[in-house]
C-alpha cells in the first residue's frame, strides 16, 4: 500500500504494541528517509490495534489485508500485488518477503 501498511503480529510474553510499534516506525522512517535522501516525519501519528481471538477472526483479517490492493484499485488482480502475503499464503511464494506463518 503507498500509504500504510498492515502488520498481523504475534506477540510473546509481556510485548507492549504501543513499544513495538514506535520502535517500529522509528527505525523504518530513518531507513526511508535516508535511503529517499530527505528528512522530517514519514509515519502518521498512532496506530490501530485489533487483538485476534480465534482462527475465525484471523482469516477475516489476514483476508481483509489480501483483498486491500484489489479493493482500493492498486491491482487487478491478487497475484500482482508484489509485496502483498498474498502471494506467501495462497501462491506459496515467498521469493520477495518472507513471514512467519501463524499455525493454530
Amino acid at each position: 500500500m503507498p500509504n500504510h501498511i498492515h502488520l498481523l503480529l504475534s506477540l510473546k510474553g509481556d510485548g507492549n504494541i504501543s513499544k513495538i510499534m514506535h520502535d517500529f516506525k522509528s527505525h523504518t522512517a530513518q531507513e526511508i528517509n535516508k535511503l529517499l535522501k530527505r528528512g522530517g516525519a514519514f509515519w502518521q501519528e498512532g496506530f490501530y490495534d485489533h487483538i485476534i481471538r480465534d482462527e475465525t477472526d484471523f482469516q477475516k483479517r489476514i483476508d481483509y489485508v489480501h483483498k486491500n490492493p484489489l479493493t482500493v484499485g492498486l491491482v487487478k488482480d491478487l497475484s500482482d500485488s508484489p509485496f502483498s502475503s498474498f502471494r506467501n499464503y495462497c501462491l506459496g511464494d515467498d521469493s520477495i518477503i518472507q513471514i512467519d506463518k501463524l499455525v493454530w
